[in-house]
């Protein structure tokens, strides 16, 4: 077993003693703004983008630690910063693509700031809204087996119905191309990867005891790729996606721990046919499950920041930062 497997599974044991704990418990640490919220969550997952190919999936685990705390002063307004850590594991048995047989490691770094909802509140105060930065770290990634960084801007807005009903939108922005030529397999060939340009419409019930179902669907933004016209033989831009969804759920066990699950797809566009355009023509797609455990007792809250300041936006995983290669842009 590695080391990353190992922290995996201790973060999936670790669910089964908090369940025994008084669900009163004061989060991380309490201040006069509001008390420090946080969770660990292990989980396995299977997932794919452009970078894949045509090739297999990229089955392994990952652990993912966030937290989110009021900013004094500002905590009456419902303003919070957050962020989050994650380490996964991958292709643990090499790919088919490549000679290379290390495992694919990869990192997530976020954070950002966000105005929770306040659920109770007038109607008027029940909106809500976060911007986040993220960063992916990937080690022997994709089939040409590159070392790379992408960056990408990550927002999200809602409404909390009454009821527990919310609906809202959030959206992905790629901050620059990545470009790896560090491949022995593949000599003289530059690799280039960034992140897919993503807008969503979502809604979002979140029920009385705390578990939660959610649905996202949006048009296809992606990437470009170049596309040649095949009367002037002209380079064209082309988005690569026609359109995007996924969903998620949660079901908690006790006040400290829930079960979670998620998938998404991106279709697509068949519509490219321009000789460079085929290496694009690849979906994307995530399912993840898992089980993550609430540093004070947030588990069955019925609203996504908390009871105690829990990050508004979701930690970024391979579907809310899907990877594209050798785009236009």
């Amino acid at each position: 077993m590695t080391m990353k497997s190992a922290f995996v599974l201790a973060a999936l044991l670790a669910a089964a003693p908090a369940c025994s704990q008084d669900s009163s418990g004061g989060g991380l640490g309490c201040t006069q703004w509001g008390c420090v919220g946080g969770s660990a969550t292990g989980s396995v997952s299977s997932w794919r983008s452009s970078s894949e190919g045509d090739y297999q999936n990229n089955d392994g685990a990952s652990l993912t630690l966030d937290a989110a705390a009021p900013i004094p002063f500002l905590a009456e307004y419902g303003l919070g910063v957050q962020g989050s850590l994650s380490d996964g594991v991958y292709d643990l048995g090499g790919r088919d693509s490549n000679k290379n047989t290390n495992p694919q490691g990869q990192q997530f770094v976020s954070f950002g700031i966000f105005r929770r909802p306040d659920v109770d509140g007038a109607w008027w105060s029940r909106w809500g809204a976060g911007l986040v930065y993220d960063t992916s770290y990937n080690e022997d990634f994709g089939t040409q087996v590159n070392n790379i960084m992408i960056r990408q801007l990550r927002g999200k807005a809602s409404y909390d119905i009454a009821g527990g009903h919310e609906a809202g939108v959030w959206f992905t922005d790629y901050s620059g191309t990545a470009h790896s030529s560090n491949n022995e397999y593949t000599a003289g060939v530059e690799n280039s990867y960034r992140a897919v340009d993503q807008l969503n419409f979502f809604y979002k019930y979140n029920m009385e005891r705390g578990g939660s179902l959610s649905a996202y669907f949006g048009p296809g933004v992606g990437g470009q790729s170049i596309e040649l016209d095949s009367a002037s033989g002209k380079p064209n831009h082309s988005r690569v996606f026609t359109y995007t969804f996924g969903a998620n759920a949660t079901v908690p066990f006790c006040d400290y721990a829930s079960f979670t699950g998620g998938f998404s797809y991106a279709r697509p566009n068949d519509m490219l046919n321009g000789a460079l355009a085929s290496a694009n023509l690849f979906d994307a797609f995530s399912l993840s499950m898992g089980m993550r455990v609430y540093f004070g007792g947030n588990a069955r809250v019925r609203e996504d920041s908390g009871r105690r300041w829990m990050p508004y936006v979701t930690a970024p995983d391979n579907a809310s930062f899907i990877t594209q290669s050798n785009t236009a842009n």
